[in-house]
């Protein structure tokens, strides 16, 4: 099932104006990529939330409501999110309803104990679903020698461009060799800037949610040409 919005997309673009020394065209390269908000901060989850299913299956809190005395560590938690067979996965957080951004996670990151009156029927839920391990972006902890899985962080993770474009990342330099030959079949000209040639990728992306870029590996390029 689609995500009900899009993760990344073509601003994940870092892209630098490149004039070759031979006086030819300008080209538009690939510097680098941005990473992107995760699925969880995309689907709402908020500093203080708590982790309490994981694909059906009681964590923190989540034991506690149900009556589970075996509750699962947080290495546990972690290695359930992270194993392959998990996905695609499907996470559940909760947090009391009406309460606050600010007042929420500042309870919950230094409350001393689990805090009882935090039940099923007076929590608003939250169900977060990943295709990948790597999409989720959120940091978990146990605070304060509770059980409780809670989130204390977020962080960037990498988007469907750069994803993709890893494998063509020079393991020496850690630089691309690539610049942008066309989008969607239409051949960038030489007097494109870099914001041109974005532009025209992320009206693309908005609405058709998707774009066809060519790229063309200039340093085999000019290696073809030294052969001539």
């Amino acid at each position: 099932e689609a995500l009900p919005f899009a993760i990344g997309g073509p601003s994940e673009f870092v892209l630098e104006e490149h004039k070759p020394t031979d006086g030819g065209p300008k080209r538009i390269i690939v510097k680098d990529f941005k990473t992107v908000d995760g699925v969880a901060e995309n689907f709402g989850v908020l500093l203080g939330d708590h982790l309490v299913f994981i694909n059906g299956v009681s964590v923190g809190a989540g034991c506690r409501w149900i009556g589970e005395r075996i509750v699962p560590s947080l290495d546990e938690v972690i290695n359930m999110m992270a194993s392959k067979d998990s996905y695609p996965i499907g996470l559940t957080f909760a947090r009391p309803k009406h309460q606050s951004q600010q007042r929420m996670a500042s309870y919950f990151i230094s409350s001393p104990k689990q805090d009882d009156a935090f039940v099923m029927n007076n929590a608003e839920t939250i169900c977060v679903t990943a295709e990948k391990y790597e999409q989720l972006g959120c940091i978990l902890e146990n605070k304060n020698n509770t059980t409780d899985v809670i989130v204390t962080d977020f962080q960037a993770v990498p988007g469907p461009f750069q994803a993709q474009m890893k494998p063509h990342r020079d393991s020496s330099t850690r630089k691309f060799h690539l610049s942008i030959e066309s989008i969607n079949g239409q051949f960038v000209p030489g007097y494109a800037t870099s914001q041109i040639v974005r532009n025209a990728m992320q009206r693309s992306w908005k609405s058709d949610n998707r774009v066809e870029v060519l790229f063309c590996d200039d340093e085999r390029k000019e290696w073809v040409r030294s052969l001539q």
